[in-house]
């Protein structure tokens, strides 16, 4: 019987390792006399070396106070950059913001293997 059972895939660490290193944390950032601090944030994800998308709900007060920037900072740590709001759609909850400088983020890649009905999930960010 246990040669009819499915293997269950199972994350690679490579895979997961690969994936971490496209996640950003999202800033939204005031400034007050200059001086700045965190107002709101959340995570996101590289689409490509400059796009990011994350949740609308994160970017919701950058989009309606001209005051406030979008900040994106590396998993890894390291220099962080501004971003700019490029859509966002508030009814699928998903926003994409253009990074105004260069992190050098790999894009999330969407794996072509058949998604299990059950099993384990593993999340990143």
């Amino acid at each position: 019987m246990a040669l009819l059972a499915p293997a269950m895939a199972q994350a690679e660490p490579a895979d997961i390792d690969a994936a971490a290193r496209g996640v950003v944390r999202v800033v939204i950032i005031g400034n007050d006399d200059d001086e700045l601090f965190p107002v709101s944030h959340g995570t996101g994800f590289a689409v490509t070396s400059d796009l990011i998308v994350t949740n609308a709900h994160v970017v919701r007060d950058a989009m309606s106070d001209d005051d406030l920037r979008v900040g994106i900072v590396p998993s890894g740590g390291g220099q962080a950059v501004y971003g700019r709001l490029v859509s966002v759609n508030a009814r699928n909850d998903l926003a994409l913001v253009r990074l105004t400088g260069s992190l050098r983020l790999p894009p999330l890649a969407i794996s072509g293997r058949p998604i299990a009905s059950s099993g384990e999930v593993t999340s990143v960010g």
